[in-house]
């Protein structure tokens, strides 16, 4: 790779800090509830965006892809185009308002796991519809970063039948109760968190993989030197997974 394209690559990735984090002040009362998104008030669902597979194919992998808090779909979604074009990539907006963004949950407040349990089961009824209107697909993989990554998890502790793999990118486990113990057949799990990370701490981010891991997860963990981003180790880490879970490799040995 030429040092120019490298540059950029990089760029990219670490542009990809996802307009970290608009902490700034949503209201008077950090805690006081959050306005539901414009599309959540009317229909009831999560909004998202899909970035098509080339070849259209009913029988393309499925992607979500969460972001993180005080981002968007649409910001998002350029990691999702960095993705083999052969997937069907689906962004998916988090359905409170925050910032000029949107939350999944609000941050550091007593009523998080509250919030995180609500929107993971708009999320499982966004991906049922999903996984209807595509029934030639495989299961469909999921990650997010931040605390899309947080919510990468909680789906997959709520309904680990439902995923092919689950990576959570700078994330970690906000239940007061610890995961659920994996059943025979089970998802792969990747994480990869940054050393430097200020905003998620990287021992909050092993944690959460050595729990999962007692649980009985086969989890691959990424640790990297960097901060709160999606970083090269991160996202190539990510796509192995689901080249692997997508196109395994063939046994030439039969």
């Amino acid at each position: 790779m030429s040092s120019s394209r490298h540059l950029r690559s990089s760029a990219l990735l670490l542009g990809l800090v996802l307009s970290l984090v608009s902490y700034s002040k949503v209201s008077a009362r950090p805690c006081a509830p959050l306005p539901l998104s414009e599309e959540v008030k009317q229909t009831g669902s999560l909004s998202y965006q899909v970035r098509s597979p080339e070849p259209d194919s009913a029988t393309a992998p499925i992607v979500i892809a969460l972001h993180g808090l005080g981002h968007h779909k649409r910001g998002f979604s350029k990691l999702a185009e960095r993705l083999p074009k052969g997937w069907r990539v689906i962004s998916v907006d988090a359905p409170w308002r925050y910032g000029r963004g949107f939350a999944w949950y609000r941050y550091r407040c007593p009523e998080a796991e509250a919030d995180l349990q609500s929107s993971t089961a708009r999320l499982l009824s966004l991906v049922a519809q999903v996984t209807q209107r595509y029934p030639k697909a495989p299961k469909p993989a999921i990650f997010g970063f931040s605390q899309g990554g947080v919510m990468s998890l909680s789906a997959l502790n709520s309904a680990p039948e439902r995923w092919s793999a689950v990576a959570s990118l700078s994330g970690y486990w906000l239940p007061s109760s610890p995961p659920r113990s994996a059943k025979r057949a089970h998802p792969p799990l990747m994480m990869a968190h940054g050393a430097q990370d200020r905003v998620v701490s990287f021992a909050r981010g092993q944690l959460a993989s050595e729990r999962f891991g007692t649980a009985g997860y086969t989890v691959s963990w990424v640790p990297f030197e960097g901060g709160h981003t999606v970083s090269r180790e991160a996202f190539g880490g990510l796509t192995a997974l689901l080249t692997e879970t997508f196109n395994p490799p063939r046994d030439l040995s039969r």
